[in-house]
């Protein structure tokens, strides 16, 4: 068990409402785009290609609020939680777009105390098979001002934008100075620049939230593999979260707690995905939720396995997501989809 689990007891709710869950992490603005036909570009296994000059027609299919912070503090909200989100805006006109739709999910939104000159952007350009996405994000500090974290008393923490480290120095001691439940997922930047307060977060947190090949590459930090995804979770929990959650797609999810493994099946292989943005998102806003609700590991993972497939059948990573009474009656629908141990 990591310092900061021995330090940091949880306090539990009998009326999870009343937890005040904070997201911490960027948002963005989610464009989506689609070519009008097949003709326009070439798809092999693994790629795309288009010819330079070619003036490709494409379909406007949405414009979202998006960024993993949003997404889950949004998620967390459809549940029934009391979700506020920590996050940085800019001085453009999309930023005022990203407020409209906090409002508008009656989330409360924390500001970072320094501007951004542009709003974080994501091009998603959906194709049969997969997408690719252009993503933008201004480079500046991202400081946390830790008075601000203070009424709260479970954290979600994830992605944020370039410059990061302060940040995340901030809400690890702040973690291990308070009683505070710390769920945590990396992000982009953070995995690609490993820096030693990412595993400091993992550490201590509560949940880390990671797909296969997440906690591929922070196994291969510490100059370590594993040959199977039971050593995967053994592994990860080996960096001190109490709970490894790992998904694998089409595979399904795993988790981890208490040296026991445990595997879900994906909920629908046949399925066509219309969009995956945002269905890691929604996978670990549902797990969490269930877990302080005080539900156990395997309903966590059913929680989040049927968030995940609600929302890659729509277009855009919130429109998808489920209240808690959709899950509840998903769950009665379809007996046989069960947790087993791996």
């Amino acid at each position: 068990m990591s310092d900061c689990l021995r330090v940091c007891p949880f306090s539990y709710y009998n009326t999870y409402t009343a937890m005040k869950v904070l997201s911490i992490g960027s948002s963005d603005i989610d464009l989506f785009v689609s070519p009008e036909d097949t003709s326009s570009y070439i798809q092999n296994e693994n790629t795309i290609s288009f010819s330079l000059g070619d003036k490709i027609p494409i379909k406007m299919d949405a414009t979202t609020l998006g960024g993993n912070g949003a997404n889950v503090s949004v998620g967390l909200k459809r549940l029934g939680l009391d979700s506020s989100f920590y996050t940085f805006l800019g001085k453009d006109v999309l930023s005022r777009q990203i407020v409209e739709a906090l409002n508008h999910e009656k989330i409360e939104i924390i500001e970072g105390n320094v501007q951004l000159e542009t709003t974080a952007l994501s091009i998603i350009f959906n194709f049969k098979a997969d997408r690719i996405i252009f993503s933008h994000h201004d480079v500046m500090p991202h400081e946390i001002d830790g008075s601000k974290l203070q009424p709260f008393q479970a954290f979600y923490l994830t992605s944020i934008g370039k410059d990061w480290v302060s940040a995340y120095r901030t809400v690890v001691d702040f973690v291990h100075s308070n009683s505070i439940a710390l769920a945590f997922s990396p992000g982009s930047p953070q995995l690609a620049d490993l820096q030693d307060v990412v595993f400091e977060a993992i550490a201590c947190s509560k949940i880390l939230f990671v797909n296969k090949d997440e906690g591929e590459r922070l196994l291969d930090k510490k100059g370590e593999s594993a040959k199977d995804i039971k050593e995967l979770l053994q592994k990860l929990s080996g960096f001190g979260p109490l709970i490894v959650s790992v998904t694998d797609g089409k595979n399904g999810s795993y988790a981890m707690m208490d040296n026991v493994c445990y595997m879900l099946p994906s909920f629908d292989e046949s399925a066509v995905s219309i969009d995956k943005t945002g269905a890691g998102d929604s996978y670990a806003s549902a797990f969490f939720a269930a877990h302080l609700l005080e539900l156990d590991v395997k309903t966590s993972m059913l929680w989040g396995a049927l968030n995940a497939n609600s929302v890659m059948k729509q277009i855009g990573a919130q429109k998808g997501l489920l209240a808690k009474h959709e899950i509840e009656e998903a769950l009665s629908l379809r007996p046989d989809f069960t947790v087993e141990m791996l």
